[in-house]
């Protein structure tokens, strides 16, 4: 994979975040500093589990070369439905259940929970890519997409600016699945 499908990749796979942040800070009164804080922990745990992910994926990929592009295509594929499935689909719809992130245990747990899917993408771009060669094109791109949309919904959420989550998940699962195809292909 390109740099340039790296950075694309880690943008479509961090914009959710901005939404999750967003619903956990709505009216919430806190600091500029402290939402930096939380923004920065979540970008090291989302680069930290997407590392992970490609480690193991380049480890697992020496046992199965022939099946590396479909496995990376299924994993991508995973990844999109459950960006689709994480959003409310109907305006009626109940929102999603909302964290105290006042608190740094929940913070470390959410940031967890959020990076399954920056996970299981460096697991499938483990089979198709080295650990060596990738692993900065893909965690720095991660770290900072992560921080910025996390900042950004932190920041709209405590002023209460509206954010429309199907839009912005759509668009990212969208461009997720191109760039799968383009690589994939």
């Amino acid at each position: 994979m390109s740099i340039l499908e790296y950075i694309l990749l880690s943008g479509a796979l961090t914009l959710p975040m901005m939404y999750a942040m967003h619903s956990c800070t709505f009216g919430v009164s806190l600091r500029l500093s402290r939402g930096l804080a939380i923004a920065l922990v979540l970008a090291l745990e989302q680069s930290l589990l997407a590392v992970l992910g490609l480690f193991l994926g380049s480890t697992l990929s020496l046992n199965m070369a022939e099946y590396d592009k479909l496995i990376f295509l299924g994993l991508m594929v995973v990844v999109a439905v459950r960006m689709i499935m994480s959003v409310p689909h109907k305006k009626k719809e109940k929102e999603p259940v909302v964290y105290d992130i006042t608190r740094w245990g929940t913070v470390l747990l959410l940031g967890i929970a959020r990076g399954t899917n920056a996970f299981l993408a460096g697991l499938g771009a483990g089979f198709i890519a080295t650990f060596s060669d990738e692993v900065l094109s893909f965690a720095l791109p991660v770290f900072f997409f992560t921080l910025i949309f996390s900042y950004w919904g932190v920041m709209s959420g405590r002023q209460q600016f509206p954010v429309h989550p199907r839009r912005w998940v759509l668009l990212s699962t969208v461009a997720l699945l191109v760039i799968t195809l383009k690589v994939a292909l």
